[in-house]
């Protein structure tokens, strides 16, 4: 896992980001330069930060660089230790049609392949196939929100009247990326409900992707917002606030060796997407749209405004002058 966020490919960027935050929460967790963080200050950390830390060096002491991650990264990194159905040895079948399966965040593995037939799925961390195939089938919706899908070869994800949703999630705050939702498979993707839409995922196929539904297919993004608050003084003496706010999307990226099909019977809309192909097909029976989503940043400064008094106060201090 080199990077803690996909749009920051170099390591300058990912430190200044890091440096960035620290500066933003510094005040609100009472940091101090050179202490560690405290218990209740980790459990109060909702962004990624770099901290300078005193430490003793043969016999001299130095601030050092520590890296403190939030609980949201920790997650997304770590995934959630929910309960494991695995098959060591061979493929893993579970038929619950009349239950909902993975509610409890679990891990579900099969050496050779993963078969699934339930009502429906939802809350899974990890569904994946070392050497076979995944193969969903279910009468009810499939969210794979904050869920990975990994095969070594096809993966068929099948919803009978339900839909297919996954959306890569994002902390409390609105601010971080908590748990990715991924799709990747060394063959083969197939995607089939009524409804289809995935914000911000990543999707990895070697072969051929389709995606098919028989109401609309939804691909877009997921936002996160971030402010940044500077204060300086003017000549004068006022006190001017600056206030920077970033909105950036997680697009929903799909890469593949083969051709990407899309193909509903109702809308297509994809907005901010990015798609890799050989050859890349959408058919709408309805409407198709597709738009660009932007990264925006904004600057806004925001000046005190002298009273009469204050002015009053400046003139008698001019005059002892």
């Amino acid at each position: 896992y080199p990077f803690l966020r996909n749009d920051l490919p170099t390591p300058a960027l990912q430190v200044k980001y890091l440096l960035d935050n620290a500066c933003l929460v510094h005040e609100t967790l009472g940091l101090n330069l050179g202490d560690p963080l405290s218990a209740d200050q980790l459990v109060r950390l909702d962004k990624d930060i770099v901290w300078y830390v005193k430490q003793q060096e043969e016999e001299e002491e130095v601030l050092a660089p520590v890296l403190y991650l939030s609980a949201a990264t920790v997650q997304n990194i770590i995934r959630p230790s929910g309960p494991v159905t695995q098959s060591r040895q061979g493929r893993l079948k579970i038929s619950r049609p009349k239950d909902t399966v993975g509610t409890k965040g679990e891990i579900l593995k099969g050496k050779k392949g993963v078969t699934i037939i339930a009502k429906g799925v939802s809350g899974a961390s990890t569904v994946e196939s070392k050497s076979g195939i995944v193969w969903v089938k279910t009468e009810e919706s499939i969210d794979l929100s904050g869920t990975k899908v990994l095969a070594d070869r096809n993966i068929a994800l099948k919803s009978k009247k339900g839909n297919v949703v996954g959306e890569t999630q994002v902390n409390e705050s609105g601010d971080e990326v908590g748990l990715r939702t991924e799709i990747s498979a060394g063959g083969r993707m197939l995607l089939s409900a009524q409804d289809v839409t995935l914000n911000g995922i990543r999707i990895r196929i070697q072969k051929a992707s389709s995606i098919k539904a028989s109401g609309n297919v939804h691909l877009g993004t997921v936002q996160t917002k971030q402010e940044r608050h500077e204060e300086h003084y003017s000549n004068s003496g006022l006190k001017n606030t600056t206030t920077t706010t970033e909105v950036h999307n997680h697009v929903t990226s799909i890469e593949g060796g083969g051709s990407l099909s899309i193909n509903a019977s109702g809308n297509v809309e994809t907005v901010g997407i990015h798609a890799q192909a050989d050859c890349i097909s959408v058919r709408s029976g309805k409407a198709s749209s597709s738009r660009v989503a932007y990264d925006i940043t904004e600057t806004h400064t925001y000046e005190e405004h002298a009273t009469s008094s204050y002015w009053g106060l400046v003139r008698e201090l001019e005059k002892l002058d």
